[in-house]
């Protein structure tokens, strides 16, 4: 929402100036207070600009989110263009489905091809790091795994019952820790 108030603040030649002033501070070349006077200034102008309801976002609509159940899940575009739906309270992100959340995104370490994500949100067993519940993906090779949203660990299902969490997927966590 700042960003909206003031695209200058996000602009590294802002950041610059700023170091430039502070630098001129410390050499004795300029006031600290006149610096000071006017960093207030311009966050009072921010802060009067966000209290007036001037950047309202009409559009802005929130679902409930399929993985927390919370109610703050906004749609968001992609720096590729491409519109997706992300949690505000889980962080959970998800894929458009008709302008709602739908299949669950699953963080990737990079170069780490085409898993598929099944569309079922966080209602498996509860993970036994975090106890935070699980929830079930596919391998690009179709085979089931639990993923935790929350601490990140993967558990291959328990192969007397699917419904269990099994042995943990050491693969995965090495998966991760690669950039």
């Amino acid at each position: 929402m700042l960003r909206k108030v003031a695209p200058d603040l996000a602009d590294p030649g802002t950041t610059a100036l700023q170091e430039d002033a502070l630098a001129d501070i410390a050499a004795g070349r300029a006031a600290l207070a006149a610096f000071m006077q006017a960093q207030v200034d311009a966050t009072r102008e921010f802060s009067r600009t966000l209290l007036e309801g001037k950047l309202t976002d009409a559009q802005l609509v929130l679902h409930a989110c399929p993985a927390c159940g919370g109610a703050r899940c906004v749609q968001r575009t992609s720096k590729a263009g491409s519109m997706y739906h992300r949690c505000l309270d889980c962080e959970a992100a998800f894929g458009d489905d008709g302008g709602k959340p739908g299949k669950r995104f699953e963080d990737r370490p990079a170069g780490d091809g085409g898993q598929k994500i099944s569309s079922a949100g966080a209602a498996g067993p509860k993970c036994p790091s975090c106890k935070k519940p699980t929830f079930k993906n596919e391998t690009k090779t179709g085979k089931a795994y639990y993923r935790c949203g929350a601490c990140k660990g993967a558990w291959w299902p328990d192969r007397k019952d699917e419904g269990k969490l099994g042995g943990k997927w050491e693969g995965r966590l090495e998966l991760g820790r690669r950039t």
